[in-house]
């Protein structure tokens, strides 16, 4: 058995993997049916090799399964012997780390990285060793996993701080690299490892992309000054740094360094043959391949691209794009593989495919310029321009203003044949962007704006170029620094185009000097020369001449209404004084010369907006050093139909929201006043404040859109707002709208649910109701009260709630909800209960739609006076825990309960509730005799008690047991049926006794042990201190301890025994107090068949928790608290009346009247021949009073 084994050890050990896996095969189908040739660890050894001889041979799925079946076996054999009896010793002869791992293996090779991960996490974290430790860091890496993948490497640089892959690891998942060096810092001191700082600090550089010549510098300062000098890793590093920086000379010279270094390199070799083929080298590409190539099969993986570079200098796309293509699949994120693919597809007219892979690469490296390069060719080629200049300028962003990303100016060969031209002398190709071009002013005005920006006080729009200073000097410096710029750039200007030295000058229609714009002269006196349009056309050219100076003229387009009339369709032109005395406002207002003064960021900006119920209007402003304001430019605009019917406070918000939208240029990323004449908007859009939750939609939607801006809003007069106010007051033309969202969808979703109520059916009885009306008006209006003492009380539920009301298509909504008038509340009240739903769903499904005052109530009032909810309601919760009341000593009262059967056996429990004294005796039955007969031995024992506690059973109600009580003066005090809660001190003892019988019977069947072991408990139990008393049984019972001499009865005992209480009543989590009055009509638990809850009357008081109640036929039911819930029927019958009450309250006092005079009776008296009854007790029937008779 063991020789078997060792010869197939052999076999693995000599690495004859073929030998394995067929000798395996065999062995393991024999020791199927000979199960001693090989004992269970050997034979999950066996499985082990016969996996690794599958991998080692690259049979990757066979091996997995091999795996699989080891892990499995083991698993079995474990559960089927465990590990006391499976083995001795501290090793394990299975181990399944390196198994684990070695599936792991096998899932990566089968590219199922995340079987292969779940594999690995299923080793207990104590029991990772570093190497499985790396392969989690790994694949979380390569999945996304960022904070698991910096878990793992942590760990793995704690136990190996040399780990330099799991360094670099944590430096490109953006882990800054002092923290990194602070792991390795052991390793920093040891002789020879001085260059670890600087290894990962050139790393950190590298993998920050932008920080390429920094991540240079450190390298090279490696190679001059450490004993990595010309270390082929070192000058493989260099060498990339370079590459992705774009410097592909620098990067070819450290590569091929590094490759004379190691002609068996693989990390660095693909950079090394890409920037071979881009610098021309064919010769020393094709050196790269091994001496010993033939053709693909006779090269390893890492060659595929040396191979595909070749192919493609020789044109042969075909064999170098499948080269590529299998590169990628190996390693998706290989940028060579990538760019490579994406070259040959161009090669081949594949533009679309290309982008695509040009993509990828981007997305990997996106500060490498040959991706961009490629897609701004891909997208030239098939013509979409806008496309090109979009990659192009994002290259540049991307890039950070790389010098190369200039080169995209110059055309490629492909797009110089688009510019071709035919002239006189033959066919000409432009070599760079011409004039006329789409993108030709974008990227003019880009370069010149690139060209000139660093010069303060310079501005230029494509040729045309302006410079400022505050005096000759310092505009002599500026304007000689703009003439060496140009002249470096080889731009020349034309003298008698330029005008030196003036303080005003015209630049992109206005006249612009030191105090702000203005109108420059010519284009007044070509405006003030216009005459009458006499036809549309005519219009049209006039309106466009003043239309680019409307920022000077306050409410433009309120003055030019009429004329903007005869502009609309199916419009007669017609000419009258109406539209003449137009033409002629709007030519003296520009020819009043007005100023608007230049933006200063510097100054304090001031945004202030007004409405009207025809307009918006908005003033943006300077705070000038003297303390005067100036304006910057007017804007208004009319309200569309929809917007003239929003609130005051919608309309107000709104031109805010105009104001902001129109002057977003001057405002967005800097502080700014924003001003208001309406006072509730400083409280809803506060600087300070949050999103409003109860608002309007709309106004929550401008509020988040408001969010963006840094303001601080401030409340002005209307008085005071004299700009603002007039520019929305004038009625205007041109219509526009600022709303953000649709405004018919709340109330569509409001009504939708509701079959027999619309809309219009709520806003034409909100028109009616006279609260409601007066609600309506004051919310257009915007005119409440400012004071809460003004309101009248029916209107002060709205008036708590007036920032957040508006109006939605003739509606009041409060936020989202819509508020209903009195007459339909009772319907939705009915439609909301119609499928019985609870109190709280209801408010919640209420509160997503409806809203009126006091609501809530009236859902709850609903919900009461259903009488079907009521009888198929639930239990009530459990009312607050009523403890007993402690004796005042021994025998005062006891508590009595059976237990069983218990293999045919029955005990009676007898519990003393002063001292916690226990008594359990078996039975052969538990008839009514049999239980008087425990009762008369245990009070010849121990003394008659005043009060027995029992629950409902027969043998414990029946007329014999209540005559031997009341013949001996003992009270007989009843629990609520169906609620063994109320005898407690009985149903723990019963409990805990129960559990040590199943304990004792689980050991021995026979009845005398039993019995033997039921008087063992009894005297444990006694002499053991109780957990509420803290004293034992018998110290209180007895005032001595059974064994040994204790401290006799305390007061001690009484305070332990409260607090006892008071941590049971804690512990019982009743949270229900509840308490009933005679003649309450509630609703009790019907435990007979039927309805679950029946009608009933309180009919007297037994206990803080336990009623009498009577029903409608007239029984007589005890129920406790936690089985009664509240009626809020209507009393349709007479269920009792006061007279059944005093009558049965006289009956409970004659009985108890007769239990006192009882009390000198005998002990052992009772019933009449009840010791020789072998009848079953049975209970007592009493015919109902009827018609009080």
């Amino acid at each position: 058995m063991s020789m078997l084994f060792d010869q197939i050890k052999l076999l693995h050990s000599q690495k004859l993997h073929s030998n394995v896996i067929k000798v395996a095969e065999m062995v393991l189908k024999v020791s199927e049916h000979t199960t001693d040739i090989l004992t269970a660890p050997h034979k999950f050894r066996v499985l082990a090799y016969q996996g690794d001889s599958h991998y080692s041979l690259g049979n990757y799925r066979q091996a997995e399964a091999a795996y699989i079946t080891a892990l499995t076996f083991k698993e079995a054999w474990i559960s089927a012997n465990p590990p006391q009896t499976a083995y001795d010793g501290t090793k394990d002869p299975m181990p399944v780390l390196d198994i684990k791992y070695q599936l792991h293996l096998c899932l990566v090779k089968l590219k199922d990285n995340k079987q292969a991960l779940t594999v690995l996490q299923s080793v207990p974290s104590k029991q990772r060793k570093t190497k499985i430790n790396m392969a989690i860091a790994k694949l979380n890496h390569q999945m996304g996993n960022i904070v698991h993948a910096v878990t793992a490497y942590n760990k793995v640089l704690k136990e190996c701080p040399l780990a330099i892959e799991a360094a670099e690891g944590l430096l490109s998942l953006g882990v800054k690299g002092t923290e990194v060096n602070a792991m390795m810092l052991e390793m920093v001191g040891i002789n020879g490892l001085e260059w670890i700082s600087g290894w990962i600090k050139a790393h950190a550089y590298l993998f920050q992309q932008t920080e390429y010549p920094a991540a240079i510098n450190t390298l090279k300062q490696l190679d001059d000054n450490s004993p990595l000098c010309n270390s082929n890793r070192l000058l493989v590093a260099i060498g990339k740094s370079y590459y992705f920086y774009g410097d592909r000379k620098n990067a070819l010279i450290y590569l091929q360094r590094a490759y004379r270094l190691n002609p068996l390199m693989q990390d660095g070799l693909c950079t090394l043959a890409m920037c071979l083929y881009m610098e021309k080298h064919n010769r020393d590409l094709e050196k790269l391949l091994p001496t010993s190539y033939t053709d693909e099969s006779s090269i390893d993986s890492h060659m595929w691209i040396v191979l595909a570079f070749v192919c493609y200098s020789n044109s042969n796309y075909s064999k170098a794009l499948c080269l590529a293509q299998k590169a990628c699949s190996v390693d998706q994120k290989n940028i060579e593989a990538l760019l490579l693919h994406g070259m040959i597809l161009t090669s081949m007219k594949k533009y679309s495919d290309a982008i695509l892979q040009f993509r990828k690469a981007n997305d990997i490296a996106s500060y490498l310029f040959d991706p961009h390069k490629g897609m701004v060719d891909c997208y030239i080629a098939l013509h979409k321009m806008r496309n090109a200049v979009t990659a192009a300028s994002n290259c540049c962003k991307q890039m950070n203003n790389h010098p190369k990303a200039l080169t995209q100016l110059v055309l490629s060969e492909e797009s110089k044949k688009l510019t071709t031209i035919s002239t006189f002398k033959g066919l000409f190709m432009f070599n760079r962007l011409p004039y006329g071009i789409a993108s030709a002013p974008g990227l003019l005005q880009r370069e010149m704006e690139k060209l000139l920006s660093a010069i303060p006080g310079t501005v230029c729009f494509y040729d045309d170029i302006v410079i400022a200073g505050k005096d000759d000097k310092e505009l002599s410096d500026r304007l000689y620094s703009v003439l060496d710029k140009l002249s470096l750039a080889g731009l020349t200007v034309k003298k008698e185009k330029c005008n030196f030295f003036t303080d005003h000058v015209t630049f992109l229609g206005y006249k612009v000097d030191k105090n702000g714009l203005h109108i420059p002269d010519e284009r007044i006196k070509a405006i003030n020369n216009v005459a009458i349009p006499k036809s549309t056309q005519d219009v049209k050219a006039f309106l466009g001449l003043v239309n680019y100076y409307g920022k000077f003229v306050e409410n433009m387009s309120t003055i030019a209404g009429p004329l903007y009339a005869l502009l609309k369709n199916n419009t007669q032109f017609v000419w009258n004084a109406i539209q003449s005395k137009a033409f002629s406002k709007i030519k003296e207002s520009i020819l009043s010369n007005k100023v608007l003064v230049h933006y200063n960021p510097n100054l304090e900006l001031i945004v202030a907006s007004d409405a009207s119920p025809f307009g918006v209007g908005a003033v943006l402003s300077h705070i000038m050093p003297d303390g005067s304001e100036k304006p910057i430019a007017f804007a208004s605009r009319t309200l569309s139909a929809s917007e003239k019917n929003y609130a005051q406070i919608d309309k107000e918000a709104l031109a805010l929201v105009f104001a902001i939208k129109y002057f977003h240029q001057f405002v967005y990323g800097r502080e700014f006043i924003l001003r208001t004449d309406h006072k509730p908007l400083v409280s809803i859009f506060g600087e300070k404040k949050g999103i409003p939750l109860m608002s309007a939609h709309r106004l929550q939607r401008y509020a988040i859109f408001l969010s963006g801006y840094t303001y601080k809003i401030e409340f002005i007069k209307g008085l005071e707002n004299g700009n603002a106010d007039a520019l929305s007051r004038l009625p205007l033309s041109v219509i526009g709208s600022n709303d953000i969202e649709c405004d018919n969808f709340f109330i569509n979703m409001v009504t939708t649910n509701i079959k027999s109520i619309g809309d219009l059916d709520i806003c034409n009885e909100i028109k009616k109701d006279v609260v409601l009306r007066d609600v309506f008006i004051k919310v257009f209006t915007g005119n409440w009260p400012d004071n809460s003492k003004d309101v009248s009380l029916v209107l002060k539920p709205f008036y708590s709630r007036r920032l957040e009301l508006s109006i939605e298509q003739g509606c009041l909504m409060w936020g989202h909800r819509l508020i209903i008038p009195p007459k339909y509340r009772k319907q939705l009240l009915q439609e909301l209960h119609s499928t019985h739903m609870g109190t709280v769903k209801m408010k919640a499904l209420a509160r997503s739609y409806l809203w009126w005052p006091g609501m809530d109530s009236e859902i709850e009032c609903i919900t009461k006076e259903c009488k079907e909810c009521l009888i198929l309601s639930d239990s009530p919760p459990k009312s607050v825990l009523h403890n007993w009341p402690w004796p005042e000593g021994p025998a005062q009262r006891i508590h009595v309960d059976f237990l069983g059967p218990v293999k045919g056996m029955m005990f009676i429990v007898i519990l003393d509730a002063y001292s916690k004294w226990v008594f359990v005796k078996r039975m052969l039955n538990i008839t009514s005799s049999s239980t008087v007969m425990v009762l008369r031995e245990y009070f010849a024992t121990w003394g008659i008690p005043a009060k027995l506690v029992s629950d409902n059973g027969p043998s414990l109600c029946s007329v014999e047991f209540e005559t031997f009580l009341k013949n001996n003066g003992v009270f007989h005090i009843k629990t609520a049926p169906y609620n063994p809660s109320s005898n407690g001190a009985a149903e723990n003892l019963v409990r805990t006794f129960k559990n040590y019988l199943k304990k004792v019977i689980s050991s021995t069947n026979n009845k005398d042990c039993i019995d033997t072991s039921v008087l063992k408990f009894i005297l444990s139990y006694n002499s053991t201190k109780h957990c509420s008393t803290g004293f034992s049984p018998a110290q209180l019972h007895i005032g001595r301890s059974l064994f040994t001499s204790y401290d006799r009865l305390t007061p001690f005992a009484k305070v332990n025994y409260e607090k006892s209480l008071v941590k049971n009543k804690n512990w019982y989590r009743g949270n229900r107090n509840k308490e009933y009055i005679v003649g309450d009509l509630v609703m009790c638990r019907n435990y007979t068949g039927g309805d679950e809850w029946v009608q009933a009357v309180i009919l007297q008081k037994l206990s803080p928790v336990t009623y009498d109640l009577r029903l409608g036929d007239g029984r007589i039911w005890k129920r406790h608290v936690n089985q009664i819930i509240d009626c809020g029927l209507v009393v349709e019958k007479e269920v009792s009346t006061d007279q059944n009450i005093n009558l049965e309250q006289e009956e409970v006092i004659e009985e108890k009247l007769e239990v006192t005079e009882e009390l000198g009776k005998d002990v052992f008296d009772s019933q009449k021949d009840t010791c020789v009854s072998t009848e079953r007790p049975k209970r007592v029937k009493r015919s109902p009073n009827k018609l009080n008779l």
